[in-house]
């Protein structure tokens, strides 16, 4: 699921991408960049069908942190 928008980042020339955001509809993930390397898991997650504060998957996630992410001037 992750190598497609590596790929676009990667052709794009976007050295300075520190996040990847993915969906599959209602469910939005976050991928973010630790050097040069792509963390496999997400690092943000939510769901805009039925927002939820606590996410058992993908652990480690949450709503108000993926939020905060996601504002411009959090990167």
């Amino acid at each position: 699921m992750l190598e497609q928008p590596k790929e676009y980042v990667r052709s794009l020339r976007l050295a300075n991408a520190k996040c990847i955001i993915i969906t599959d509809g209602a469910n939005l993930f976050v991928y973010a960049r630790r050097g040069q390397e792509w963390l496999d898991s997400p690092v943000g997650y939510l769901n805009v069908g039925s927002l939820q504060k606590q996410i058992i998957l993908p652990k480690g996630t949450n709503l108000i942190g993926t939020l905060v992410m996601l504002q411009p001037s959090s990167v």
